[in-house]
């Protein structure tokens, strides 16, 4: 348990961003993300932590108020292969792309082992409740302090007891594990009010921590087709997300590539004094 004042200044990490589409990516690979989360936990600092992946960027496309809680965050670190593949088109490479399953115990272990709790807040009561019961086995010396599921009411009685609990948990580290954008809305809502120093959106997270989605065979994953098999595994929940969305998205980045080819842009003046 955290046992010592929490700092609501604002943390910084030293990275270039990336626009893709109304998304600006940090360019981070594992060990700088790590080693800043580790430095705010030391520091008593709380941070905030999203992912972008090809459907955040279509959400924030359409919905000002994701856009808002994103430009929010500490760090916005690249989930995707079509993320990493767009900013590669647009001239402006990320170095790597990260999902939270593959960085969290690299997360684990740079924390000392007193402050690796965590709160997982998300998902239904059976996912997460197993998920609780599994970390501590896949990724010690993690202790899991508290855990609550996600169906519940985002704002009154029902909220603030989520809220009332995870303080008196008081974990170093709240996953939230709710979808795009609700967690999103969450965390930026709740996450001044939680006595917790990483605060980190974790999608589908609990269900492969608790064994019931497992990890795609590496091919799919870094060929870019992880997606295929969520889509073959899930085809009703996530025909919006990929049938639909992924040509929506393939459209977001051609958009802003014409733009940034235009020859009616005005190229910025040449170096030297002007009139």
């Amino acid at each position: 348990m955290t046992n010592f004042p929490i700092e609501r200044y604002p943390a910084r990490i030293t990275a270039r961003r990336v626009q893709i589409g109304r998304v600006s990516v940090h360019d981070v690979i594992v060990p700088e993300l790590v080693r800043f989360v580790r430095s705010a936990v030391m520091q008593g600092t709380q941070v905030t932590l999203y992912y972008a992946n090809a459907h955040a960027v279509r959400l924030a496309d359409q919905n000002p108020q994701f856009r808002e809680d994103l430009a929010g965050a500490h760090v916005v670190f690249c989930d995707s292969f079509g993320v990493q593949l767009a900013s590669r088109l647009l001239g402006q490479p990320l170095r790597s792309r990260m999902t939270p399953p593959a960085w969290l115990g690299d997360l684990v272990a740079t924390l000392p082992a007193r402050l690796a709790t965590f709160y997982l807040l998300g998902d239904e009561a059976e996912v997460v409740s197993l998920a609780a019961t599994k970390l501590p086995l896949t990724h010690p010396p993690s202790h899991v302090v508290g855990h609550h599921h996600g169906f519940f009411a985002m704002e009154g009685a029902d909220n603030d007891l989520v809220v009332q609990r995870i303080n008196e948990a008081s974990p170093t580290v709240l996953l939230v594990g709710m979808g795009m954008p609700r967690q999103e809305r969450w965390i930026a809502a709740n996450g001044p009010r939680v006595r917790a120093l990483v605060v980190m959106a974790v999608g589908a997270l609990f269900r492969r921590i608790a064994g019931l989605e497992p990890r795609p065979h590496p091919w799919f994953v870094n060929h870019g087709f992880e997606w295929v098999t969520r889509l073959g595994s899930h085809p009703v929940t996530m025909f919006d997300r990929y049938v639909i969305g992924l040509p929506k998205f393939a459209t977001i980045v051609a958009r802003q590539q014409l733009r940034s080819w235009s020859p009616f842009r005005k190229a910025p003046p040449p170096p030297g004094p002007h009139p």
